[in-house]
């Protein structure tokens, strides 16, 4: 592919000195740049506020983090395989995941009645959680997609 980019008069002289000094192609270089700033947008954070409810009020919780998966307002939908044994209910809407600047997951579960906000220490704490009856509080497809968010090598075991 070839794509053709400007450079303002004022910054040739930038353009020039990088192009003798540098010694790559100034297309690689540029691609690093690139790469550079889009894994800095990736990771950078920001103050985030959700409201949920608490003994049937709303509560607004606020910190410091970064949606990797949907956002306060809309969730994502994540199926449970029939070999994990869990059914949501109707008024289920989906899950929005958040990494806090402090590298914790919060899970924000979205239904049509109230809203429900869980932190995790990591991802291996929020990975393992179960509820009640022994069952796993979260779909594998939702782990996954985590896993991925975070760049973490996740496999499934299959017992087929």
């Amino acid at each position: 592919m070839k794509a053709t980019i400007y450079i303002p008069d004022d910054k040739y002289s930038v353009y020039e000195e990088a192009r003798q000094k540098l010694g790559d192609s100034i297309s690689a270089t540029f691609l690093r740049c690139l790469e550079h700033e889009l894994e800095q947008q990736k990771q950078a954070v920001g103050r985030i506020v959700v409201t949920v409810t608490e003994n049937d009020r709303p509560v607004k919780k606020a910190f410091e983090g970064r949606w990797i998966i949907g956002d306060a307002a809309n969730g994502e939908m994540f199926h449970w395989s029939e070999d994990e044994g869990v059914h949501m209910a109707g008024g289920f809407l989906g899950y929005s995941v958040a990494v806090t600047k402090a590298g914790r997951v919060v899970i924000l579960e979205h239904s049509k009645d109230a809203d429900t906000f869980q932190v995790f220490d990591d991802y291996e704490d929020f990975s393992s959680a179960t509820i009640d009856n022994g069952y796993p509080a979260f779909p594998e497809t939702l782990k996954q997609a985590v896993a991925t968010e975070l760049e973490i090598d996740r496999v499934e075991d299959l017992d087929i």
